[in-house]
């Protein structure tokens, strides 16, 4: 089960490991940015990413351990736990910031449709393995993975959580095309889908969720539906080519800018170092 060879350390790839731990400090770096106060430096929420940052690293060495059929197995079936939650959410789940989508363990919170993103391929991937067909079959080999991607699309955008879902849909749809799975049935999803916008609009779609459309396509008040959008093109626009330097971005220091550490990340980035 676990790789002792040390062929594991010549043939390793240690360009992504490189690029990713670049882009994991470069985030660190914003948040403590984004959260700093004289008061308090180092936030608890750059505390908590630095806590989390280590225990992926920890938890990227060990998967780097073991074999990878291991791992898709026990992501395998860790999806069909994941896929309960998500029903257990519906119905005893913490609510929260407008959504029913965590679960209370007492000392800690978890979101199950983020761990869906993260197995989801590995439950696609066993079951693709696991197929004895000389050819892939649309009904053995990729009917149980669709059935699969639409109840957790139905169970995620439920709590409701039309992003995460959106992007639990799209990457499963993208795993599916790579593994061969016909071109005409995008090319009717894409059609049905098209068809059948106008009865998404009035029927799925909660009034929220039509705002936001609504506010990316340019409506809504720069005071109201488009402050956040505005305060953060405000912040990206005087950055500058060069930015005003780190911790001095005045929309964010000034506390302009609605959700710095989260949603407005990229424009703390901006306004500082351009």
């Amino acid at each position: 089960m676990l790789y002792r060879d040390q062929r594991l350390i010549r043939y390793f790839d240690w360009i992504v490991l490189l690029l990713v731990t670049i882009i994991a400090v470069f985030g660190l770096l914003f948040i403590f940015s984004a959260t700093y106060t004289t008061e308090q430096p180092c936030s608890s929420y750059f505390l908590k990413q630095t806590v989390g940052l280590g225990c992926g690293m920890c938890i990227y060495i060990g998967c780097c351990l073991i074999d990878y059929r291991t791992l898709l197995r026990w992501g395998y079936f860790c999806f069909i736990i994941v896929l309960a939650l998500l029903m257990f959410t519906l119905v005893k789940g913490v609510v929260g910031m407008g959504g029913q989508r965590w679960i209370s363990l007492g000392f800690i919170r978890i979101q199950p449709s983020e761990l869906a993103k993260l197995l989801f391929p590995a439950f696609a991937m066993h079951h693709f393995f696991t197929q004895q067909y000389d050819t892939p079959s649309f009904k053995h080999t990729f009917l149980p993975v669709l059935c699969t991607l639409a109840l957790s699309f139905i169970l995620i955008q439920k709590q409701p959580d039309l992003g995460t879902a959106l992007i639990v849909a799209g990457t499963g749809l993208i795993m599916l095309w790579l593994a061969g799975l016909p071109k005409r049935f995008f090319i009717i999803g894409g059609l049905l889908v098209g068809i059948g916008a106008p009865v998404i609009w009035h029927f799925a779609l909660r009034e929220y969720q039509k705002n936001r459309i609504a506010v990316f396509l340019g409506y809504g008040s720069a005071q109201k539906e488009r402050y956040q959008i505005e305060q953060a093109t405000i912040a990206i626009g005087s950055g500058g080519i060069w930015g005003k330097g780190l911790l001095n971005g005045t929309q964010n220091k000034l506390k302009f800018l609605p959700e710095a550490r989260t949603d407005c990340i990229f424009a703390v980035l901006c306004e500082e170092w351009g």
